[in-house]
């Protein structure tokens, strides 16, 4: 995992809503609490041979 933590992403500008056709004021929930947004580190690839890059994933 990443030591990197992102709190602030909710943020109050207008996003389009393409539900309802028109722009909409973000907001976060009253009974939403705040958690850190944890991103984890960039994949490294197994191997790179020109344009081909192999990953392993495991599920």
């Amino acid at each position: 995992m990443s030591d990197k933590v992102y709190t602030d992403y909710f943020y109050n500008s207008e996003d389009f809503d393409k539900n309802h056709a028109g722009y909409k004021k973000l907001h976060m929930p009253e009974d939403v609490k705040p958690a850190p947004l944890i991103v984890p580190p960039v994949l490294k690839p197994d191997k790179q041979e020109g344009n081909d890059i192999w990953f392993t994933i495991d599920a």
